[in-house]
């Protein structure tokens, strides 16, 4: 079997790296500028890390400066709402916690919510963060089925924006990629860039205000749940026209009654609550048994603090599983996997950019403790440079981290950098 990990830095060095004349590999990071706001991103190949150990130590920090970057080193995007003042101050100690945990306490430290979607993390008003979700579930599920998600009374009959658009829609909102939003764009200019590129018109965004947003990033998310995330700090929500043509921003139909039915794991989950948790968030609902789980039927609102829970339960279980499988697992065990590879190179990069790019070729993940550096006074983007030749896992990280005095460990599948 060939070394992996040389293997994985062939394919990695052919698009990131320069040669040096006598062969050795020189540290190259592509400029950030050159990729586009849909052109796909290397960072999209690494999966989000919200369930790695880490800890955080913030005094007063200014809100989204701090958790935008807090997220870029989790291979996270970051969203903050519009109506949140970005100064806000945020002061946070936190000691082996997960990445998830982070964000969840941050929002609450500032009476906000937040929401996790596959890649991306949302913080913004408590009501808005609980029905983005529910949303872009309920929506994208009609994209996905073509058929009418259906609602109590006449809520949908009434709306033409609740039909479900055509087939050809599907895979454009659908299909996760790289989306970014240049510095001092408006929101207009963003959405309609946005449309276009993923074949739509348009044109309708042009009654949003025309606000100045901050640079926006996110590694690989469906283009429907970004358009769902910027326009609900504008309270709208994601309308497609009937010949699947055209998108436009509408209210967010507070009046709708919808009905959800769990199934598969989300069953398991909401047929764990009980009927006084379930009417604790929604009052007014219907709960009914269903023969493949259970059937929920709410005004949108609660229907959302429902999905809420049931999400984030959920993710608790995921996550619970990806622990007892990393336990259990010796094919996880980074040293015994990497323990044959060697990597000859020459470093000239940020710590961390350079920690991040080594621990995503070497297929492991990395927790940095932020708050050992802090209390060194290290900065995580310190300029590294060193070099090294036929060196081993082991030998590649004590030689990056030399510089700047710091040390790791190898736990399984996880590598955790520390200040001594």
């Amino acid at each position: 079997m060939k070394p992996l990990l040389l293997t994985l830095l062939f394919i990695f060095l052919t698009s990131s790296f320069a040669f040096a004349q006598d062969g050795t590999a020189v540290w190259g990071l592509l400029d950030d500028d050159e990729s586009s706001s849909l052109a796909p991103h290397p960072s999209s190949l690494s999966p989000p890390l919200w369930n790695a150990n880490t800890g955080v130590m913030w005094n007063e920090q200014p809100l989204r400066d701090t958790l935008e970057a807090f997220s870029k080193r989790y291979n996270i995007g970051f969203l903050l709402d519009r109506r949140v003042d970005p100064g806000t101050p945020l002061s946070l100690d936190l000691k082996q916690v997960t990445v998830r945990d982070v964000f969840e306490q941050a929002a609450a430290q500032v009476d906000l919510g937040f929401c996790e979607l596959e890649t991306v993390a949302y913080i913004g008003p408590v009501d808005a963060a609980e029905q983005v979700q529910l949303l872009i579930d309920m929506r994208s599920e009609q994209l996905a089925s073509g058929f009418r998600r259906q609602a109590s009374g006449s809520a949908s009959s009434t709306n033409p924006e609740a039909r479900s658009p055509k087939p050809e829609a599907r895979p454009a909102l659908l299909s996760p990629r790289s989306f970014r939003a240049e510095w001092l764009d408006t929101p207009v200019e963003t959405l309609q860039r946005l449309a276009e590129e993923i074949g739509f018109d348009g044109t309708a965004f042009e009654r949003l205000p025309h606000d100045v947003w901050p640079e926006i990033r996110f590694p690989n998310e469906t283009p429907f749940a970004v358009f769902s995330l910027m326009l609900i700090g504008f309270d709208r929500t994601l309308a497609v026209s009937n010949d699947a043509t055209k998108l436009a921003p509408i209210p967010i139909p507070r009046e709708l009654v919808v009905t959800r039915e769990y199934k598969t794991q989300r069953r398991q989950v909401a047929r764990q609550l009980t009927e006084t948790e379930i009417l604790a968030l929604a009052p007014d609902a219907e709960i009914t048994p269903i023969a493949q789980g259970i059937s929920i039927k709410a005004p949108l609102a609660q229907a959302a603090k429902i999905e809420m829970l049931i999400v984030k339960r959920t993710m608790a279980i995921n996550a619970e599983a990806i622990k007892q499988q990393n336990r259990s697992s010796p094919a996880d065990d980074a040293l015994t996997r990497l323990q044959n590879e060697r990597l000859t190179a020459n470093v000239n990069a940020p710590l961390d950019k350079m920690l991040k790019t080594l621990a995503d070729q070497m297929q492991i993940e990395l927790v940095i403790d932020e708050e050992s550096f802090a209390a060194k006074n290290v900065r995580l983007d310190t300029q590294i440079t060193t070099g090294f030749q036929q060196a081993t896992v082991t030998e590649v990280f004590e030689k990056c981290l030399a510089p700047v005095g710091a040390g790791f460990r190898l736990e399984g599948n996880t590598i955790i950098i520390y200040m001594e």
